[in-house]
């Protein structure tokens, strides 16, 4: 009988509900920019692959390919930078460099390719729109690089 009463007065453990472990919480944008360079790099082996087999003769179109594909593999190497920069950095800064860069990506080399394989020059306005988006994106790149981790997120 005194255990029982023991039993009953000893106090009883408090169940709690185990908390969800929290997330890691996911940077769409790098997500995005590492998809982005993974197909840029494909595609970039794979243009350099058939320009290689002679599918350009020396001339204009080739300039316009050769141009194109070097500011291609750089900007690309570039997304491919910003995966891996600190979380610490000013994360708004970052990400419109990648975004401008993605957006240098489509028309200065995109427009560049067009006229390559199309022969015609109709794109060829969009060229420095796309120029001038690589130029801002490093530029940005810049600043971020100056406030570093005293601005971050």
């Amino acid at each position: 009988m005194v255990n029982q009463v023991n039993a009953e007065q000893a106090p009883r453990p408090v169940v709690t509900a185990k908390m969800p472990r929290p997330r890691p919480r996911r940077d769409v944008a790098k997500r995005l920019f590492l998809l982005f360079a993974a197909l840029s790099g494909f595609l970039w082996v794979t243009l350099g692959a058939l320009a290689g087999h002679g599918l350009f003769n020396a001339g204009q179109h080739a300039d316009f390919f050769d141009k194109a594909h070097r500011y291609q593999i750089v900007h690309t190497l570039a997304l491919l930078s910003l995966v891996s920069l600190p979380p610490s950095w000013p994360l708004l800064l970052c990400r419109t460099a990648g975004f401008l860069w993605i957006l240098g990506l489509f028309a200065f080399c995109g427009s560049l390719y067009w006229m390559a394989f199309a022969g015609t020059p109709d794109l060829r306005l969009v060229v420095p729109v796309g120029g001038i988006a690589f130029l801002l994106g490093w530029a940005i790149l810049f600043f971020a690089a100056c406030w570093g981790e005293r601005h971050g997120r």
